[in-house]
């Protein structure tokens, strides 16, 4: 072996002294804190953690492995309804959708006006007894509005 060699397997062993040294004292700490009664409480906690855990993944990847033939089977029937979707159809645009939209407007004013007017004749009438009351025939004129 070379000196240069030779120091770096010594160097390679101080370290490994050193690191034991400071698990040693980590050790003896570790074996101090399960020796009390909170050390004792702490490392049953732990245990009893480590356990629940366990026993909850155990009961999960059973239950994924007994419901796997369920998914499979929903989502075969789910791609066979997406499958048979209609397909929708756009309708054509409406050309005389203008024209109809004219027409209508002119109706609505012309309703407006007839009844603005029978408004006005209504208001020409003189009151009887202080009252505004519609006749028979008043009430039927309204109504016949188109």
């Amino acid at each position: 072996m070379t000196i240069r060699a030779e120091s770096t397997l010594d160097n390679i062993l101080e370290k490994i002294a050193a690191y034991r040294a400071a698990v040693s004292r980590y050790v003896k700490a570790g074996r101090e804190f399960i020796a009390t009664t909170f050390g004792k409480a702490t490392v049953a906690l732990l245990i009893l953690v480590s356990v629940a855990a366990y026993a909850h993944h155990r009961g999960s990847v059973r239950a994924e492995g007994r419901l796997t033939p369920q998914i499979a089977e929903l989502q075969k029937k789910l791609a066979d309804a997406e499958a048979r979707l209609p397909l929708v159809v756009e309708a054509a645009p409406d050309t005389n959708l203008a024209d109809r939209l004219a027409a209508s407007e002119d109706a609505k004013a012309k309703l407006q006006k007839k009844v603005a007017d029978y408004e006005t004749q209504l208001a020409r009438r003189p009151a009887k007894a202080g009252a505004f009351t519609l006749s028979p025939a008043d009430a039927r004129s309204l109504s016949n509005i188109k």
